[in-house]
């Protein structure tokens, strides 16, 4: 379904005169569009898209692939499916491509919906489907469950040519050695009648029967006018399933001498999508009708529906009880309350639907897949709330508007309540993270950063790091999916550093005396006066290699030396490979460290591997030692063009350098 979607985006985009390519994920298929200026994400299949930390700007693939977190912090599926950490870290694992090749998409756009009716013919759109179900598609429908079958609804297109007038003709391809008398078709005396009618319809036909009166007429069926098959009365098996697709065809009625056709009814099953379907809602609807025939016209439109009284619909609370409407919030980290619906006739509230919008740019749109929700598939399941997932999802200073419905016991939605407006408060995540060298110039590290000039000020600010990249902030130790990974633990310790009122800290280097001290990736979380956190800020990354363990100072003759060379490395992210045709995520991308003396008496060995340091001395004085380390990681050419549909092929496989570096030292050997 999402190769489908993307290619069918993709010619909506065209269409509209934007530029598009597609992006390059492993068993997933979305097509990206350009607008404002960049590249934007929007994954029609799966339903999300996801934003940067100004929350305004929509996420590109490439944004993606550098920071994971940016997905994990989203809801990345749609608003049927339950929130998950171990989907969003799955979803984030989809995104590996580190390229920004040119590329195109696009679709067949040589087709309408328009269609043209001739006399006594007719399209009926219905919602509901006929039993056994008819559609078409490479895949058994049954594979995705009850639910996606009941959502395939079967219209039926109808031709029933009027022989007792004689505008019938000009409905047909062809027609030759035939009389008309009384109404009915009958051969040319002598002779053998042929009628030729052309069926065609934009929605794809799924099956199909005839309703012959008359004696001695044969049908016949082609799908190029060249080559027939004689057919019967059930059409059905020419449309399987899993065959072509079919938009058209012709039928061929032949009229031996005698023979004679008094009535015809062609119909025809269509497949179609309830999202594409006319809709009505309770109250009063105004329809419109429009063709483009010239001239005078009889047009009969029928519109049939079911009246459902067994259930009155909720009503929804007109008062927010947090935020207040009209107010400012303390943070971003917000508990969105109201009072219960009301249900009638004995039924119960099942469910709440949740939606929040940003004032100014995205109206009545939400804003992302984190505010299209339902309670049912969130934490706060059964109460008339929703918690969303953590501070930094909303900007201090902007406005939102938010809005629910409530869902009874029947299934029965009720209107939407008022739209209640807030401004977000709170501090914003701080900007312009970066790592620099100390003045000093002691070869360490520090983390630097910027207040935002957004949102409440800043008392102080919470640091964090680790070797996984596109990490996510954590305060305590939390699981995370690891794939099959062995190298790194599932079970992931607190990644937070210490607290400072300063917009700096020193973080890499040694002799840092912090927790997760000389980590890859840092991050910086702001806290006002009350308490209120920022969201994340984006991380900041550590050159690699670097050295940052404490040279030793003395040795002595006869006594083991040891000394653990250490430098920073990256654990990469969990992402995405094809494994004997199957997916499987892990930490492949591991940056491992290779340690080299080049420099040193003869007494001293290093490992290779660990970057252990160790001999025993010979001999008093003093030895200079030079410590090389190169961190290398592997890389992996993929087929870019069968890799924008989602299928990996690996073309070249290696190992490529990161970088290197050098610590010098002199060790004094006491007798």
């Amino acid at each position: 379904t999402c190769g489908d979607d993307s290619i069918c985006m993709a010619g909506l985009w065209k269409t509209a005169g934007f530029q598009v390519r597609p992006a390059r994920v492993v068993g997933h298929c979305i097509t990206q569009v350009r607008f404002d200026g960049r590249w934007n994400l929007l994954d029609g299949d799966m339903g999300p898209f996801f934003l940067l930390r100004d929350n305004r700007t929509i996420a590109n693939e490439q944004d993606l692939v550098r920071d994971h977190d940016l997905l994990k912090r989203a809801h990345t599926h749609g608003i049927l499916d339950p929130d998950s950490r171990a989907e969003g870290e799955w979803s984030a694992a989809l995104f590996v491509y580190e390229g920004n090749t040119p590329a195109d998409r696009n679709s067949a756009r040589d087709t309408t919906m328009n269609m043209v009716l001739r006399p006594n013919e007719a399209l009926v759109w219905r919602w509901g489907h006929v039993v056994p179900l008819k559609y078409h598609g490479r895949t058994d429908i049954t594979v995705w469950g009850k639910r996606a079958a009941e959502r395939i609804c079967n219209g039926l297109w109808e031709y029933r040519p009027d022989f007792k007038r004689e505008v019938w003709r000009r409905g047909a391809e062809t027609v030759e050695n035939v009389e008309v008398k009384d109404g009915e078709l009958r051969g040319a005396a002598g002779k053998s009648g042929v009628v030729v009618w052309k069926m065609r319809s934009p929605y794809v036909f799924v099956g199909g029967r005839l309703e012959a009166e008359g004696d001695g007429a044969k049908f016949a069926l082609s799908w190029d006018g060249k080559s027939w098959q004689e057919v019967g009365t059930n059409l059905d098996g020419l449309f399987p399933r899993d065959g072509p697709a079919r938009y058209e065809y012709e039928l061929r009625c032949e009229l031996p001498a005698g023979g004679v056709l008094k009535r015809l009814a062609i119909i025809n099953d269509l497949q179609m999508a309830p999202l594409a379907l006319p809709a009505m809602t309770v109250g009063e609807n105004w329809l419109t009708y429009s063709d483009q025939s010239p001239g005078p016209r009889r047009v009969r439109i029928t519109h049939d529906w079911v009246e459902r009284s067994l259930s009155r619909p909720p009503e929804m609370s007109r008062f927010p009880v947090y935020p207040p409407d009209g107010l400012r919030t303390d943070g971003t980290d917000i508990v969105f309350q109201w009072r219960p619906a009301q249900a009638f006739d004995g039924d119960t509230i099942v469910d709440y639907q949740f939606e929040l919008a940003d004032v100014w740019y995205y109206k009545r749109w939400p804003m992302s897949s984190n505010f299209s929700k339902l309670v049912s598939n969130t934490s706060d399941r059964g109460q008339p709330r929703y918690t969303l997932p953590g501070p930094g999802l909303l900007s201090p200073e902007r406005e939102y508007l938010w809005r629910v419905r409530a869902k009874n016991s029947k299934g029965v939605w009720g209107d939407w309540s008022s739209e209640w407006s807030f401004f977000a408060g709170g501090p914003a995540q701080p900007v312009e993270v970066r790592l620099e060298p100390t003045k000093e110039k002691d070869n360490k590290l520090v983390l630097r950063w910027k207040p935002n000039s957004k949102g409440s000020a800043p008392e102080k600010y919470r640091i964090y790091g680790s070797d996984e990249k596109g990490f996510s902030v954590a305060d305590k130790p939390y699981r995370r999916n690891v794939g099959q990974s062995k190298d790194v633990a599932a079970e992931a310790p607190a990644n937070f550093v210490a607290e400072t009122t300063n917009t700096e800290l020193v973080v890499i280097g040694a002799g840092v005396d912090v927790p997760n001290a000389n980590r890859a990736f840092y991050r910086v979380v702001a806290v006002d006066e009350g308490g209120k956190r920022s969201g994340p800020s984006d991380y900041a990354a550590a050159p690699r290699p670097l050295i940052c363990s404490k040279t030793p100072a003395a040795a002595k003759v006869g006594a083991e030396f040891r000394y653990q060379v250490a430098t920073i490395r990256s654990l990469g992210d969990l992402r995405l490979h094809m494994v004997d045709g199957k997916e499987v995520a892990n930490f492949w991308d591991i940056e491992k460290p290779r340690f080299a003396l080049v420099k040193g008496p003869a007494w001293l060995r290093i490992d290779e591997a660990t970057g252990l340091l160790h001999g025993m001395p010979d001999t008093a004085g003093y030895a200079d030692v030079e410590v090389k380390v190169t961190v290398e990681r592997p890389v992996r050419k993929l087929d870019e063009v069968r890799l924008s549909w989602g299928q990996e092929q690996v073309k070249e496989t290696g190992v490529e350098q990161v970088g290197s570096a050098t610590q010098r030292f002199r060790i004094i050997v006491a007798q």
